[in-house]
């Protein structure tokens, strides 16, 4: 098992970024015209009802370009394959709603934890009401922090499968098993690319692109859809990071020998009983 590193993975990642930046810049473009749209229309609704299901229908459409923008990264960064035309980009495919299907199960599996926890926290509160605040306030921290690892483990270790799953090699059954076994030996390093970095990431992004947002809010519509595009532009340039940091992790677990497998730069080979491509 090919040990991944932590900083060699994020220099990678850089790198790619900045050398395919004319790629990654083309597919972010659709995606941010489309959601800055879906804001303005949100903004302009003066009814609270109309409003309410606008917000429903933007969540939608933000969670559509999430799937289709982390699916075509993953399979230009893996199969080095580039959408021919902005139809192509924005077409939804089978492996696109098991892409999506997966991303929710491991949320809600690694959510289901947290709640285990949070429950047993709670049945602990009357014997932890008798300790002082002194000892009280570390220990919730020291818990509010471990739960969070906990978490960022889960998705390091569940997360190989999306993109397994971008480029039509996701297990045809146990894919809780594979990704586990995948992930095996690499646990660390994994937990901080995909569970810790992120996170960080977004308490750094979120209070940047909320500010923006709210300040666009206070503008005209001109003036607030630059500011709106601005601000999905950096969220999907995050996104864009983080989605070739969890490929370009997978492609270094994957990778065989060079003498083995000459060809494993181009594709990881994950040696699997694949479902047929979508």
């Amino acid at each position: 098992m090919p040990r991944l590193s932590i900083l060699h993975t994020l220099r990678e990642t850089l790198n790619l970024f900045l050398s395919e930046w004319r790629f990654f810049g083309t597919i972010v473009i659709g995606p941010v015209l489309v959601i800055t749209g879906a804001s303005l229309i949100v903004r302009l609704a003066t009814q609270t009802a109309a409003g309410t299901v606008l917000g429903i229908l933007t969540l939608v459409v933000l969670m559509f370009s999430w799937v289709r923008l982390a699916v075509c990264c993953h399979r230009f960064i893996l199969l080095g394959e580039q959408p021919s035309s902005f139809i192509q980009g924005s077409r939804w495919q089978m492996r696109d709603t098991w892409f999506a299907l997966y991303g929710i199960a491991i949320y809600l599996f690694a959510w289901f934890f947290m709640f285990l926890a949070a429950v047993g926290a709670s049945a602990l509160s009357p014997f932890l009401a008798l300790l002082p605040n002194w000892l009280l306030i570390p220990l919730a921290a020291l818990g509010v922090i471990a739960m969070w690892l906990f978490f960022a483990y889960l998705m390091g270790r569940l997360s190989l499968i999306l993109p397994a799953t971008a480029v039509d090699r996701r297990p045809a059954k146990d894919w809780m098993d594979w990704a586990w076994s995948q992930s095996a030996g690499n646990e660390w390093p994994l937990m901080f690319l995909l569970g810790v970095n992120p996170t960080v990431g977004g308490l750094l992004l979120d209070p940047i692109t909320q500010t923006m947002i709210q300040y666009g809010n206070q503008h005209a519509a001109l003036l607030a859809s630059l500011i709106y595009g601005l601000a999905w532009g950096l969220y999907f340039i995050a996104t864009i990071f983080q989605v070739a940091v969890l490929s370009l992790s997978l492609k270094q677990i994957s990778a065989d020998k060079p003498e083995d497998n000459p060809q494993s730069s181009t594709a990881p080979d994950l040696n699997l009983q694949m479902e047929s491509p979508a």
